[in-house]
């Protein structure tokens, strides 16, 4: 569950800036591109978060463990949380402050990165993450989208 967040939200999942998320960072390091809100990637991230909850539900019923009861029912808390604000709260959709947010969290974090080349692959692969999160702002609230 955890390397496939890591891998479809590398920016949500390297920062603290972004509360749902859990805090991953790649074993590869590097740059590994832009988070993934397209709605075919939510559509698998939230069926997958569904699956792991029922997993790590049947895990918790089962545990004769405290600590493993405790893990499980904190790993089932948190995927449901993301599932949730993915699927029902849809944040990606609606706040175009949201995507901004990504952008400059990498932006940031591509100076101070080792490799010196993160800046360069942030620029160039920029415009098609803007234009990802165009299409994906479906329900923005009027305010912002007057503005």
């Amino acid at each position: 569950m955890f390397a496939y967040l890591g891998k479809t939200f590398p920016v949500c999942c390297a920062s603290d800036e972004f509360p749902f998320f859990p805090q991953i960072i790649s074993p590869d390091g590097g740059w590994s591109g832009w988070d993934n809100f397209s709605p075919e990637s939510i559509e698998e991230v939230t069926r997958r978060l569904s699956y792991a909850e029922h997993d790590l539900g049947l895990l918790s019923r089962n545990a004769e463990d405290r600590d493993v009861l405790t893990d499980a029912e904190s790993l089932k808390r948190m995927a449901r949380t993301l599932r949730e604000q993915l699927q029902e709260v849809r944040f990606h959709e609606t706040q175009p402050t949201f995507h901004l947010t990504i952008l400059c969290t990498a932006l940031a974090s591509s100076l101070g990165d080792d490799d010196h080349r993160a800046w360069g692959l942030l620029a160039h692969t920029l415009p098609s993450f803007l234009a990802q999160a165009r299409g994906t702002l479906t329900d923005m609230p009027r305010l912002f989208r007057d503005q």
